[in-house]
This record gives structure tokens, sequence and C-alpha cells, in this order.
């Protein structure tokens, strides 16, 4: 039930700016600012529904120093991922990237920019996903489950704890816009695709 009704929130949301308080005035600024909000209730209905899955072990746990836990960028195991069928969504999310920031040097460059930028602020145990994804953007290689989860989390993460504002980290604007449509779509999608493998299917 809190899954459901975080993502009915996410999917009902509609979010306006009195700019005689918010410093939206342009609509980039008010775009991206929107897409933070939306994507840290997607975060947050992701994170519901990984609760469900470990509930039901569906997940896995990672050694993380001398603890085991679930990690939320890596829930799953590669035969579980498999089971779950997400390769559209992975697909759709690189075609996407290629399409609208990979094709073009200048947002290739922004978009690896703002990934090391996520690199230099973020904690140790996002590092080196974060580097893999720098990696394989730089060599024009498909992101994965874990390297997308990655920095959809350290994106996350730098809005809420440390107050990235709308164009921090990137030079265009369009190279965060269309960073954060794609990850909030991507999350939505996976979201629903999970919820009818797994959940759907043991009713």
């Amino acid at each position: 039930r809190k899954f459901d009704v975080r993502l009915r929130l996410v999917l009902g949301l509609s979010i306006q700016f009195n700019t005689k308080y918010a410093q939206t005035k342009t609509p980039n600024v008010a775009q991206l600012y929107q897409l933070k909000l939306k994507l840290n209730e997607i975060w947050f209905a992701y994170e519901a529904l990984l609760a469900v899955c470990e509930e039901g072990r569906h997940t896995q746990v990672i050694q993380m120093g001398r603890h085991q836990k679930l990690c939320n960028t890596n829930p799953f195991t590669l035969n579980k991922l498999a089971v779950l069928g997400l390769e559209n969504e992975m697909q759709a999310f690189n075609t996407y990237l290629a399409a609208h920031l990979l094709h073009d040097e200048r947002y290739k460059n922004d978009t690896i920019d703002y990934l090391q930028y996520l690199y230099d602020n973020s904690s140790r145990g996002l590092k080196p996903p974060l580097k893999r994804c720098i990696r394989k953007i730089d060599q024009q290689k498909d992101l994965d489950f874990v390297n997308i989860l990655s920095f959809t989390y350290a994106i996350r993460n730098l809005y809420v704890h440390n107050g990235d504002a709308a164009k921090t980290g990137v030079k265009y604007y369009t190279t965060k816009v269309k960073l954060l449509q794609n990850v909030s779509d991507f999350m939505v999608l996976i979201c629903l695709k999970i919820v009818n493998q797994i959940i759907v299917s043991e009713t």
C-alpha cells in the first residue's frame, strides 16, 4: 500500500512555482526543479517497492564493510534481473541518452563533466559505480541497471543533502533536463515492471 500511494503521487504530480518567492523565473530553471522534486518522489516509491521485494526474498544482500545489507542501487542478482525482464527499459534509457545527449560532443562532454561532479561529491560507496558510468559513456557503451541506478541515486542525494541548484555541475541546462527526464521515466517504468513481475504474479 505504501508503494502504491507513493507511485500514484508521482503519476499525479503537477508542480507549479510562485515566482514571487521561488527563484524559478526562467522555464529551464523551473523545469529542472520540477524534475528534481519528481525524482525524489520516484525514489521514495522505489524504496517502498524494494522493501516489499526484500520481504518476499527477491533481493540480494551485499557485503558492505563488515555488514551484509540490501544495496538500493544493486538489489537484484543478474538472474533475477533477467526474470524481471528489464532489458527493454534499459535499452530505452540508453537509446534516449544516445539520441538526445551523446550524439553531440558538447552535450556528451557536459554529461561526462556532470558525472565527474557527482563522483567528486558523492559518498565513497557510490564512487566506483560512478567511475564505471563515466568510462562507459566516454566509450559510447550502454549503461546497465546498476550504472543507471547509481547515478540516479547520486543526483537525488546531492539535491537532497547538498542543496544542489538547478544548473549545478553542468554547463548547459539541456544536459541536466534530458538526464533528469530520462532517469525519471526509467524509474517509473522499472517500478511498474517489477510490480507486474513480482508482486502481481504472487497474488
